[in-house]
């Protein structure tokens, strides 16, 4: 009882921090500019469930580094940083939190604190890619914390899925309306740092519910990977804004809400044909990455071929 209503206060303090947060960004930026970054309050949630909840001593100074490193990157939302700055301060982050989690004493960890600095780079921006129509991010940190909730036993990210809930899903009532609030730069980098978080833990501990947790992601990096390489055969300038990503065309061809569907289709996919490799006898360590690798690419080939009519 005591969780839900911590979840149902915090989802309040979110709806009404969203309305505040959008009046003061209007006040104090009268260019007309949507209000952006309020995705970068959820490192201070994320931080305060830890803390309230009674988060493990290397876990909570976890999220207190996201917290640290989110008000800096949330200067991008605000005024823009340089480009190495933000690469540097994705990569110092995912290196940092690997080195709490696993430490730096053994040589393979090192080798794997440095992979946390380049999967934090990677992932931030992924899902920053991902940041371009009206719901479309909320979708993904809705799924991650849905799975962490019911894939396994009680997780120590638990509480960060539930906070994750409560903080996204009000952001969503009003980010559904166009031009109205952006997660931003600062809110996918912390939900990057989040994502790093859980799979270092996962090598530590080998918790079901991390490796689960990385279902939601296939789509986002297959469809990064589609364009990037769609990019380079067409000889385009790697730095310049484009519209090929799979949510982008969808709403540029049938408008409304259509382009949400294959985020949540494609879960269902994985996380279906990983259950049947489980029951085949396939430990989650492979029967997960394996689903990924084999549904998530047919799945969007033919999404894209069959709504798009792309050859």
């Amino acid at each position: 009882m005591t969780s839900w209503i911590f979840a149902g206060g915090l989802a309040l303090l979110s709806l009404l921090g969203a309305l505040a947060y959008r009046s003061l960004w209007r006040a104090l930026r009268p260019d007309g500019a949507t209000p952006t970054g309020y995705g970068g309050v959820l490192a201070l949630v994320l931080l305060g469930a830890g803390l309230w909840q009674g988060a493990p001593r290397d876990i909570a100074l976890c999220y207190a580094v996201i917290a640290a490193t989110t008000a800096l990157y949330w200067i991008d939302d605000a005024f823009e940083l340089n480009a190495r700055l933000r690469f540097f301060v994705q990569f110092a982050s995912g290196l940092a939190l690997a080195a709490i989690v696993l430490g730096v004493a053994d040589p393979l960890n090192l080798g794997l604190c440095v992979l946390g600095g380049l999967t934090n780079v990677v992932l931030t921006n992924v899902i920053n890619f991902c940041d371009g129509a009206d719901l479309n991010l909320a979708v993904l940190p809705v799924l991650t914390a849905a799975i962490v909730l019911f894939a396994g036993p009680p997780d120590v990210f638990a509480g960060a899925a539930v906070a994750t809930l409560a903080f996204v899903l009000p952001f969503a009532a009003v980010n559904a309306r166009p031009k109205t609030l952006y997660f931003g730069d600062s809110g996918c980098f912390a939900f990057a740092c989040l994502l790093t978080l859980m799979a270092a833990y996962y090598v530590r501990e080998r918790s079901t519910a991390q490796i689960y947790a990385a279902v939601p992601m296939a789509l986002p990096l297959f469809d990064a990977f589609y364009v990037f390489v769609t990019r380079v055969r067409n000889k385009e300038d790697l730095l310049s804004r484009n519209y090929l990503h799979l949510y982008q065309k969808l709403q540029a061809r049938f408008g409304g809400f259509h382009y949400l569907w294959p985020q949540v289709l494609n879960v269902a996919v994985v996380i279906a044909l990983a259950l049947a490799l489980r029951a085949a006898g396939f430990a989650a360590l492979y029967a997960v990455p394996l689903a990924m690798a084999l549904a998530t690419p047919a799945f969007y080939l033919i999404y894209r071929r069959l709504s798009l009519r792309e050859a």
